[in-house]
């Protein structure tokens, strides 16, 4: 059973480790990178400064932060045909 990709199935690529190995399957695999390192440097940001308030209901208060991924669109995932790099 043969499938075409992307006519039939598209195909996305989500994690975090890079969107590298991906670009090289047949066809190249669109890839959604998740950028770690942004994250993590964030979360002990908002711990550490969620530690120095010495108010306790000012440490427990929630905080919200985006960190947009990167979208690598490649063959694997049909555009529109206005959408076209």
């Amino acid at each position: 059973m043969k499938i075409k990709i992307p006519e039939e199935v598209a195909i996305i690529s989500i994690g975090m480790t890079g969107p590298d190995a991906t670009q090289y399957s047949t066809p190249p695999i669109t890839a959604i990178d998740i950028p770690s390192e942004q994250i993590a440097a964030a979360a002990i940001s908002i711990l550490y400064k969620s530690l120095s308030q010495k108010n306790l209901h000012e440490r427990l208060l929630p905080v919200h932060q985006k960190i947009a991924p990167t979208t690598y669109i490649r063959a694997s995932f049909p555009l529109p045909p206005d959408d076209k790099p």
